[in-house]
């Protein structure tokens, strides 16, 4: 359905669109994708080396509010694959098995190493970590930043708009 501009059931994603490419839109998703985009195979091995950069665990800097979200993939339901690269907009269920980024999630994201959000309402979990601009909810990972948390973030390092601390952080204010 790469010319479609709805799509009601199952819709698989084999390559991602190219960053800047504004001559094909986005589809709106109900129901679920499934996200085979063959770079997702070799991402954790890169993410394993990204994730140590000190640059990884900082939030995007961009005001989140500004971000054109006409030209997000929308899905309404599941999406599911190796990793999400591609902006989107998911209300639902997000799983990967490497990764999300770039996204809104309203739902839960479930990824195997990390995810990196522009906004998320919901609840983000992976096993190393969680690097928010906006989040509402909680944040489950070894490393959590988030620059504008409402909520809670679990895991061995958190940091957020006031503070920094082991196990478990808050911060019940959004900037």
């Amino acid at each position: 359905p790469s010319h479609a501009t709805h799509v009601y059931g199952l819709m698989f994603n084999f390559w991602p669109r190219p960053e800047g490419d504004k001559s094909t839109k986005y589809p709106k998703i109900y129901g679920s994708e499934i996200n085979l985009v063959p770079l997702g195979l070799f991402f954790p091995f890169i993410l394993a080396v990204h994730v140590l950069a000190r640059e990884t665990h900082q939030p995007t800097s961009e005001n989140v509010d500004s971000l054109p979200r006409k030209s997000f993939k929308k899905i309404y339901g599941l999406q599911i694959g190796l990793t999400n690269m591609e902006p989107s907009i998911i209300n639902g269920l997000d799983i990967n098995a490497s990764g999300s980024f770039d996204s809104k999630t309203n739902g839960v994201t479930i990824s195997a190493i990390m995810n990196k959000h522009h906004v998320v309402n919901g609840l983000t979990t992976a096993i190393i970590g969680n690097h928010d601009t906006k989040c509402h909810g909680v944040q489950v990972g070894l490393i959590n930043s988030c620059k504008q948390l409402r909520g809670f973030q679990l895991g061995l390092w958190n940091k957020n708009q006031k503070r920094s601390l082991p196990l478990i952080n808050w911060c019940c204010e959004a900037k």
